[in-house]
């Protein structure tokens, strides 16, 4: 199961955002989890989308610590 994708499945959406891989971090899911969630998004293998790809990266990688 993909916590990020859940997420925006929640929220009644086909991509991902930023806020969703944020409030997957605030669940607390394991960021290397989310990252690797994130990564299989951004890699088109889900048949979900981004809505700003740069971004998304961005606040996986940084995790907790933004």
């Amino acid at each position: 199961m993909n916590s990020v994708i859940e997420i925006a499945k929640k929220h009644g959406r086909k991509y991902i955002t930023p806020e969703d891989i944020t409030e997957a971090l605030e669940n607390d899911c394991p960021e290397t989890k989310i990252q690797l969630d994130v990564l299989q998004v951004l890699g088109n293998i889900t048949g979900y989308g981004a809505e700003d790809k740069s971004l998304c990266a961005f606040v996986a990688w940084k995790g907790n610590s933004t």
